[in-house]
């Protein structure tokens, strides 16, 4: 009586909210039923091997939602065709649209139609983890992630120009503490009318200007030679030409958009990073030289 009692306390829908769980790879069976239990997707994973053994199949590999309400019956057929599978894909902060169309590709979908169904989108493709369909389109992964930029930034609502903004301070520093300093900075300089000087913009023009010819480089952003700053014949190239670059140059994160809409109140006009990642602002050249004689030795 015990064992039968057991064995239906097992059978039952576990409840609960719908759960996010990976199946690696080559997991065998008991390493399934532990983390579905671990996941409270199922009640018991000695009842879920019981069913595994006398309901036999092959369960496919892949990140799936699973419903607890569902019997463990139910459970293991979604996953022995397959059901409700989707593809966990990550986009960092700062990553061009090319480079996230390479990473599609690389997960199977289709990279040439995301560039395509995301034209004059850049910078409004949030960097987010996404959990996208495996038969997902360009057209709804497009939407999906712009839909997440306007979700994220509903408090801020950053101007056009904000975006631009946002998109060469998060290329321009990797700390979140120094994010509203590179904008008030940057934001000096556009009120006085001085050029930005920005080096993420001349890497943006020129790693564009290569996708042109159709000769993409092979790593975008890789660092830029004294010569490029005037070389890179580019719209971009915030060294040629005063005022914001036309497009954001990438995808900025949460603080960098923060900062471009609150920038810091700071007299600054000049800064740099030292080698330990600390900045060090100036207000006039001859201190912004004076500091790089400095701390830059």
């Amino acid at each position: 009586m015990v064992a039968i009692a057991l064995a239906w306390v097992g059978a039952r829908p576990a409840g609960g909210e719908k759960q996010t769980v990976v199946i690696p790879k080559g997991a065998n069976r008991a390493t399934i039923a532990k983390l579905l239990q671990e996941k409270r997707v199922i009640r018991s994973s000695f009842h879920f091997l019981v069913v595994t053994v006398l309901k036999p199949g092959v369960i496919q590999a892949g990140a799936y939602q699973l419903d607890p309400s569902q019997s463990v019956a139910q459970v293991v057929n979604t996953l022995h065709r397959g059901e409700n599978r989707f593809a966990v894909v990550t986009f960092p902060e700062g990553w061009r649209r090319e480079q996230m169309a390479q990473r599609l590709t690389n997960e199977g979908y289709d990279g040439a139609g995301f560039l395509a169904a995301t034209e004059g989108k850049e910078g409004y493709l949030f960097p987010d983890t996404y959990h996208f369909p495996l038969n997902a389109t360009p057209a709804y992964i497009a939407s999906a992630m712009e839909a997440n930029f306007w979700a994220r930034t509903d408090d801020i609502t950053p101007t056009r120009d904000q975006v631009i903004l946002a998109s060469v301070v998060e290329r321009e520093t990797k700390r979140d503490d120094q994010r509203a300093i590179v904008a008030g900075i940057f934001s000096n300089r556009l009120r006085i009318g001085m050029k930005l000087d920005a080096d993420p913009t001349v890497q943006y023009g020129r790693d564009t200007n290569l996708l042109n010819t159709g000769h993409p480089p092979e790593i975008y952003w890789q660092a830029i030679t004294l010569a490029d700053y005037q070389n890179v014949i580019s719209p971009f190239n915030t060294y040629r030409r005063i005022g914001l670059p036309p497009t954001p140059i990438a995808s900025p994160g949460r603080k960098s958009l923060e900062a471009a809409v609150r920038p810091a109140d700071t007299n600054a006009l000049y800064f740099f990073h030292t080698s330990s990642g600390e900045l060090i602002t100036s207000r006039t050249l001859e201190e912004h030289n004076s500091n790089k004689q400095k701390f830059l030795k």
